[in-house]
């Protein structure tokens, strides 16, 4: 049976999120003002997840940051280079 229940992401995992965010938020946001949403956020990974058709399998990340539960992300690492991607991005206030 697949493990379904989420685990915390390891620093690495949050060092790749907030790399990705600085790429995507260049002109935006700092390094320490990012780290500060990262480290805020509730974040949860789940390693083994699978579409129920064929599709994606591997690891999912799910971030709500604190700011509303409706500010949300879900990233996966579904790219050929194996680094990290924004699947879903919802940041309603």
């Amino acid at each position: 049976m697949i493990q379904k229940i989420p685990r915390q992401p390891t620093e690495v995992e949050k060092k790749e999120l907030v790399d990705f965010l600085l790429r995507e938020n260049a002109a935006d946001e700092d390094m320490d003002t990012i780290k500060m949403y990262v480290d805020n956020a509730f974040i949860a990974v789940f390693d083994h997840y699978v579409t129920g058709s064929p599709g994606y399998a591997g690891k999912v990340m799910v971030v709500v940051y604190d700011g509303a539960t409706t500010q949300t992300e879900t990233y996966s690492w579904n790219s050929l280079d194996g680094n990290i991607v924004r699947d879903v991005a919802i940041h309603e206030v």
